[in-house]
């Protein structure tokens, strides 16, 4: 199980309850996705043009609002099964707690807490 994880090759759809794997399967690539990623950066160039020509002595930044504390309880679940305790107040805590959750018995397990980590924001 851990080897389909860490396969990069193909991209594969994750089914997770909890902080445990359920089932793996092969992600349908279709013809549409490609068209979509198309239309999606052509929109952005386009609003980045138009922004630049309206506004050229600024920069635009987008700014999300932190997510709840309770939408990172899956993480702080499975890090908390290995003994790793997950923070979440900050960014910077949580690259922390990330970077030190490794399972020296299950090298794929903080590529599973990351995973499970972007699910969460």
């Amino acid at each position: 199980m851990s080897r389909c994880v860490s396969t990069r090759t193909k991209r594969r759809g994750h089914h997770f309850f909890t902080a445990c794997v359920l089932s793996f399967q092969a992600k349908v690539i279709r013809d549409t996705n490609s068209m979509v990623e198309e239309f999606m950066l052509a929109a952005n160039v386009s609003a980045a043009e138009r922004i630049h020509a309206e506004f050229p002595d600024c920069a635009m930044l987008r700014r999300h609002p932190a997510p709840p504390p309770s939408s990172f309880d899956p993480l702080v679940k499975a890090g908390r099964t290995r003994g790793f305790d997950i923070r979440v107040d900050s960014g910077k805590e949580l690259a922390d707690s990330l970077d030190a959750a490794v399972d020296p018995e299950n090298p794929y397990f903080n590529t599973m807490l990351r995973m499970i980590g972007t699910r969460c924001v």
